[in-house]
């Protein structure tokens, strides 16, 4: 059972694994939001090689115009990054590009209605968009969020997870519609647009709602939902027609981190004009765990989502916190309105409304810093499009602006804006004519200020370090083979000290590069070691000497390795250096440590394991053992039987001391026999196992018959006088006795014999070749031994009178007859 229980443990958790999706890793430009999964890799010549990117990972594929339009292919939403079978979602339709050639629709029982978030591995999240304006009851029940899994080898699409709507929430729910989202620390902000019928002023509310999910919880990220919503009074006399994230991406006030953002709104007004109207947050994003916190300790202060849809007051359920999981308490919801300020900005009016075309923003991180609002406006459907660009700062709490308007004048319409992954720049594509224009472009070379930066961050995008500055090398955009590592390039190690190290002696290591080492803490870690094993701790760098404790855990001779790493991306490279000289180590002390755990481990494994091979071997001899006792007890049965048929009647005429003393022995004998008849009698029914036991057992004792037993107790006892009685005519010769009868027989002479065992033993039983008792037909007379009782001592005497089981023998001897 234990060993059941432990390899289903593993079975789940292993599928756990395989259910879940990583933990996504972006690329540097995409670490806030991945705005288009397919980029250009040419934008100046017309061609047919696109770049396709998702969560960390990039391939290229060849796709001619003729399976799909460029102003098309440049709209999928990618599920995986298979060339051969490219999963992807356009026009909400699932589909699949198969070999390059063929395109075909995907199996899904649902309907798509809204964007689509994808992490890889075959997984993506739904947000639907739900309208109803007049609160009707819809013909299938909602769904809030839905988790999709896209299945490349049965081409269908299936739900896995999801938020589900409450009971009759179609009363309350007019729209409910995501418009934009960001991703950073392994969290995941949706930004959702609302409107919800309030029955306490019967009248529509319009809201916004910012929702974040823990995408380290892999498929189980529906479960840490924890939103905060707010309004405002404009809400209700304006229309909000856009709403994106506007997000800061540098550090201010010696933050580590920025916790600082802002709502950038489109609102129609009712003069048919158009007002972009900032909203600032200052620290929001540590709420949302605090707000999960106070749900879970049952705080007033805190109420879910299915009361707040309802104008409800209600509380959560009181349960133990547990980051990124609401267990319980199904979406954690708190009121804002109070932390949204306005007039930060100032407010820039449209004299029409459809002029504002569209708004996006991309942010930069480190160590780029770009930060930048683009709003596309057209004041004719003839004049050019005018690109108002944004670019702002977070030094402060205040944003400064920078605008520069870029004029392009386009035939046909616009289809949609784009940003490129690489070359990083934005354009638009026309869906008559397929042109691409660009609208604005940032060179991210020359923002890399030192050698590391330059190697680290800019040899993903093309970046060579010359002249001590950062320049682009090259124009050509096509994939190539990324190298793990750079050696040797911006530093080098010059001098290491001390050169023994062991359990005695100091284990600081200092290291003197040739060049000061700059790097950003919050960003960038520093790995030192000494081997594979041995590892520097308490790291501290001034200038270019740097000083760690080294742990001594591997004894012998290693270089210096020291590695520069960012795990907050996955297209940055590490920084290499390795000391020319060694360092002789003797890690006695650490060893014998490492050993020992090893050493401990292996012994609990393996007292896991036995006790566990214990308890299944327990169990399997106790299912034998019922068959063993019926075995036991109808072989020592028989073989007492088998030895009383070997005592004959004894002479009358022994001496009256003798006799005494034989009957007391023989009455001990017969009340151990009466017992074990007794226990035959009360025993089981007999298995299969248990008669072919009893089959064997009879044949045995076929071959040993009672004229042969008769004779070994004659010649062990040559002056005890034998009587066989006559028997009684009314049992016929060989005739069958039924075993039940024999028992009881069997009972009444075993007690006859204790009453007066010398006189009241009569007969004699023999067994047939069925091992089943039969009546004697032969009728013995009485004779004398020839040799006096008293020859032999009365110790042997009784050791001869107890019951002898008898031995096997190779072939039975014919049984002698006796002497008269």
């Amino acid at each position: 059972m234990s060993i059941s229980y432990f390899l289903l443990t593993i079975v789940i958790c292993l599928f756990s694994e395989i259910v879940s999706f990583r933990t996504p890793k972006h690329d540097m430009i995409f670490y806030y939001k991945t705005p288009s999964n397919v980029f250009l890799t040419d934008k100046d010549n017309s061609t047919t090689y696109y770049g396709i990117y998702l969560v960390g990972k990039t391939i290229y594929i060849n796709v001619s115009k003729s399976v799909v339009n460029v102003s098309e292919l440049v709209n999928w939403k990618v599920i995986n990054v298979d060339k051969d079978r490219l999963m992807f979602v356009h026009q909400n339709i699932p589909q699949m590009l198969i070999n390059q050639k063929t395109i075909k629709n995907m199996t899904y029982s649902g309907k798509l209605t809204g964007p689509i978030i994808a992490f890889g591995d075959d997984e993506a999240l739904h947000v639907p968009t739900i309208l109803n304006p007049d609160l009707t009851e819809p013909p299938v029940d909602w769904n809030y969020l839905e988790l999709l899994h896209f299945d490349v080898e049965s081409e269908k699409v299936s739900v896995i997870r999801c938020l589900p709507a409450f009971q009759d929430d179609w009363k309350y729910i007019a729209i409910w519609k995501m418009t934009d989202y960001i991703h950073f620390d392994n969290k995941l902000y949706l930004l959702i647009m609302r409107s919800i019928w309030d029955e306490k002023v019967s009248d529509i509310t319009h809201e916004i709602s910012i929702m974040r999910l823990c995408l380290d919880r892999g498929s189980e990220l529906i479960s840490s939902a924890v939103e905060m919503h707010f309004t405002r009074p404009e809400f209700d006399a304006n229309e909000l027609h856009e709403v994106i994230f506007v997000y800061f991406s540098q550090s201010y006030n010696d933050d580590n981190e920025s916790k600082s953002f802002y709502l950038c709104t489109n609102q129609h007004l009712s003069n048919q004009s158009a007002i972009i109207v900032y909203y600032y947050f200052d620290h929001l994003f540590p709420l949302f765990e605090q707000t999960a916190k106070s749900c879970s300790s049952g705080a007033n202060n805190v109420t879910l989502l299915r009361h707040h849809i309802r104008s409800e007051v209600g509380v959560c359920k009181k349960t133990i916190h547990e980051s990124c999981l609401t267990k319980g308490n199904i979406v954690p919801s708190v009121d804002i309105s109070n932390l949204a300020v306005i007039g930060k900005l100032p407010s820039t009016m449209f004299v029409n409304k459809n002029q504002v075309l569209k708004m996006n923003k991309f942010v930069l991180s480190f160590p780029f810093y770009a930060n930048t609002l683009n709003v596309y406006t057209k004041v004719s459907p003839f004049a050019p499009i005018v690109v108002h660009v944004f670019s702002y700062y977070a030094s402060t709490t205040d944003i400064q602006f920078e605008t520069d308007l870029w004029e392009n004048f386009i035939i046909g319409s616009v289809k949609i804006f784009h940003i490129n992954k690489h070359p990083f720049e934005g354009y638009y594509l026309t869906n008559v004519y397929n042109q691409i224009i660009p609208t604005w472009d940032i060179p991210l070379c020359s923002r890399l200020t030192t050698c590391t930066q330059c190697f680290m961050y800019g040899s993903s995008i093309d970046c060579v370090w010359s002249n001590s500055a950062c320049t682009n090398a090259t124009i050509n955009h096509q994939p190539k083979t990324k190298i793990e590592s750079n050696f040797n390039n911006c530093f080098k190690i010059i001098d290491i000290s001390p050169s023994i190290f062991n359990s005695s002696l100091p284990k600081t290591l200092t290291i003197i590069l040739d060049e000061p080492l700059l790097i950003t803490e919050s960003q960038e870690t520093l790995i030192i070691r000494a081997g594979p094993h041995n590892r520097c701790t308490n790291i501290t760098i001034n200038g270019a000497v740097i000083e760690c404790s080294l742990k001594l855990v591997e004894s012998g001779e290693f270089n210096i390795v020291l590695n520069l790493v960012n795990d907050n991306y996955a297209d940055v490279y590490s920084m290499s250096t390795v000391s020319f000289d060694k360092v002789n180590i003797a890690a006695f002390n650490a060893a014998n440590a490492t050993n020992t755990f090893a050493i401990i481990f292996i012994l609990f494994a393996s007292l896991l394991m036995s006790a566990c091979l214990f308890l299944a071997y327990k169990m399997c001899n106790k299912q034998q053992s019922g068959l063993v006792k019926i075995f036991s007890g109808s072989k020592k049965a028989a073989e007492h039987v088998e030895s009383q048929r070997s005592i004959k009647h004894v002479d009358p005429k022994i001496s009256p001391k003798m006799n005494a003393q034989v009957q007391n022995d023989i009455a001990k004998s017969m009340k151990s026999s009466s017992k074990l008849v007794k226990s035959l009698n009360q025993k089981p029914a007999r298995t299969k196992h248990g008669k072919k036991q009893s089959d064997k057992l009879g044949e045995k004792m076929k071959s040993k018959r009672s004229t042969k037993n008769t004779k070994k107790l004659v010649a062990s006892q040559e002056s005890i006088m034998v009587v066989e009685p006559p028997i009684s005519p009314q049992m016929d010769t060989r005739t069958q006795i039924n075993p039940t009868k024999s028992k009881e027989l069997l009972s009444n002479l075993f007690r006859a014999l204790i009453s007066n065992p010398l006189v009241k033993i009569n007969r004699k039983f023999n067994f047939n070749s069925t091992g089943k008792l039969v009546k004697s037909s032969n009728e013995l007379s009485t004779r004398k031994v020839d040799k006096q009782l008293n020859s032999k001592p009365m110790d042997k005497l009784e050791e001869l009178a107890r019951p002898k089981k008898p031995k096997k023998s190779k072939k039975p001897n014919k049984s002698k007859k006796p002497r008269k």
